[in-house]
């Protein structure tokens, strides 16, 4: 996904880009399909991600109900994008990851000031 589309997506995804009530700055969306094994599976590692964290916004969107976001992925499911102040930071599509990769990147990228 090229960084254009990641624009799009949080476009698409945070429509008025309003962050939150709390100021928050970061936001993580969760991208998947309640029908779909692995998305279910990813649950567990993207509630872990947004453990103690609340300083920032989750967002999970099931692309069951959001059919032009879903566009969007075609099809690769889960996905999990992190934005910090509106701007695509990193993204991890499909299930090609490795959770604790995952885990490392989200920390670094909160850490990086990026």
């Amino acid at each position: 996904m090229a960084i254009g589309d990641l624009r799009e997506a949080y476009a698409a995804l945070a429509p008025g880009a309003v962050i939150s009530e709390r100021g928050s700055a970061v936001v993580l969306f969760s991208v998947g399909s309640g029908l779909s094994s692995p998305c279910r599976a990813f649950k567990s590692v993207f509630d872990e991600i947004a453990q103690g964290q609340d300083n920032e916004q989750y967002e999970v969107v099931d692309v069951e109900t959001e059919r032009s976001i879903a566009a969007l992925f075609d099809g690769v499911v889960p996905s999990l994008l992190f934005y910090k102040d509106g701007v695509p930071v990193c993204c991890f599509l499909g299930t090609r990851w490795a959770t604790e990769d995952v885990l490392l990147w989200i920390r670094d990228c909160r850490n990086s000031g990026a």
